[in-house]
């Protein structure tokens, strides 16, 4: 007979701990050498049983090594023993509490928890990827201006680089995406922001309107004494 080793105490332990609480589901690896439950059951890679002191089982010891205890399969008993190298997790039903051991799971439920991360990483991946964007330099005096593809976050565009022709006029944004330029006021004290300004400049050749004329006639005059 061997000494069990931490992790066996350990588990030893905890179930102690959670049958004083009432039912403890364990779930284990009934393939695992020392196990012995039902035909049917040794070959399923999880197994779930049901313990607890409020069974009054025929059997039911909590040695160092294994837990023996008579259990009943629709309505037949039967010896079974669960070795704590076996046993990967329980569970009490009355508020929950559960622990696992990972060094435990047996092959196929670490290679679903694999495949169960890399799908949460790839649905992850996938939400934090920026929408494709297009980008259209253009230049207001010194105030760049970059437009993002319908449906972009404005937040996240890319500002455009400087180029060396200041004072150059911006290019046409493609159909759909919407100019706007922020100027900054040379006194500082704020932003204003046009889009699209319809106001027509005046060109040099407008005609000046003359000054008035003085009314016709002779202008009548008072004189005080």
């Amino acid at each position: 007979m061997r000494f069990p080793s931490e992790s066996e105490r350990q588990k030893r332990a905890r179930l102690i701990e959670l049958l004083d609480t009432g039912v403890v589901l364990v779930n284990l690896d009934p393939r695992v050498e020392g196990a012995d439950v039902p035909t049917q059951f040794r070959q399923q890679p999880v197994l779930g049983l049901n313990l607890s002191r409020r069974y009054h089982l025929d059997v039911f010891e909590v040695g160092p090594l294994a837990v023996k205890a008579s259990l009943s399969f629709g309505g037949d008993r039967y010896l079974c023993v669960l070795p704590w190298t076996a046993i990967f997790s329980m569970s009490a039903q009355a508020d929950g509490t559960s622990e696992s051991w990972p060094e435990s799971f047996p092959p196929e439920l670490l290679a679903q928890i694999a495949r169960g991360a890399a799908r949460r990483d790839g649905e992850a991946a996938d939400e934090g990827a920026p929408p494709p964007r297009r980008r259209i330099r253009g230049r207001r005096g010194n105030a760049a201006a970059s437009y993002p593809e319908d449906g972009a976050d404005e937040s996240g565009a890319e500002q455009a680089d400087e180029g060396p022709a200041a004072g150059k006029q911006a290019e046409a944004p493609p159909r759909g995406l919407q100019m706007a330029f922020k100027v900054a006021s040379p006194t500082g004290k704020s932003e204003k922001e046009s889009e699209g300004s319809t106001e027509k400049p005046k060109a040099d050749d407008e005609p000046t309107p003359e000054p008035p004329r003085p009314p016709s006639g002779r202008p009548n005059l008072r004189i005080v004494k």
